[in-house]
């Protein structure tokens, strides 16, 4: 496909376009097939899988949270009324972002990241010596009591403006942190809560009654056998 797009001349509005004719602004060079091909890759498998699942649990405590649903619901009528999202729409949705934010801090879809110790160090009064791979738990950070009031408890009005910040700067970070972080992490926002806001413009969605949702890892945290919902049309 790559090939034949490159040979076509033809310029199209899509991923594939925009990959074909970036060039680096230093040297000028433009990436060779192989490197789009990985970046597609990146987009379809890191982007995909994530935001889907951050969505996914998203829907599952909205509709185990009835009241943070109609305030959601309520926000995406009076910003959008019939019309789909879009781009400027993204600072006039405050509560949904929030929607999205905390329940990557309750349920991130990557629990951890792994780093590499460039140096020996004590880390918690711990000796960790230089080249050690540490496993930063993303997820125990997310719910600890140090950082969060209730921890435990489905807040979006955490991540409203004008709310108290964590007690640290590393308290939230469900993209990862440092020069390490997750490059799509402003993509991804925006992708979510476009999408979650043109979903809850149309549809409203309830637990299935006696579906139990059980976390599970398969490469992100996710429900284990999938998530149920009674779906109606608003």
């Amino acid at each position: 496909l790559i090939r034949e797009r490159r040979a076509s001349g033809t310029r199209c509005e899509d991923l594939l376009d925009k990959l074909l004719y970036a060039v680096d602004p230093e040297t000028g060079e433009a990436m060779d097939d192989r490197q789009i091909r990985d970046e597609c890759l990146t987009i379809f498998i890191a982007g995909h899988e994530t935001t889907a699942v951050a969505l996914t649990w998203c829907w599952h405590l909205l509709g185990t949270h009835p009241e943070a649903r109609e305030r959601l619901q309520a926000e995406v009528d009076a910003v959008l009324g019939s019309r789909v999202p879009a781009l400027d729409d993204v600072p006039a949705l405050p509560f949904t972002r929030a929607v999205i934010e905390e329940a990557m801090r309750l349920l991130p879809p990557a629990i951890g990241v792994v780093r590499k110790t460039v140096a020996d160090l004590v880390l918690g009064g711990y000796p960790i010596p230089g080249s050690t791979l540490v496993f930063v738990n993303i997820a125990n950070i997310h719910r600890h009591p140090e950082f969060w009031e209730e921890p435990d408890r489905f807040s979006p009005e955490r991540f409203l403006p004008g709310s108290p910040v964590p007690g640290h700067r590393l308290a939230y970070m469900p993209f990862g942190a440092g020069p390490r972080v997750c490059l799509g992490n402003h993509f991804a926002m925006t992708e979510g809560l476009l999408l979650l806001a043109g979903l809850a413009r149309q549809f409203r969605l309830d637990p299935l009654p006696g579906h139990a949702v059980e976390p599970e890892i398969v490469l992100t945290l996710r429900p284990k056998g999938g998530l149920r919902m009674c779906i109606e049309r608003r």
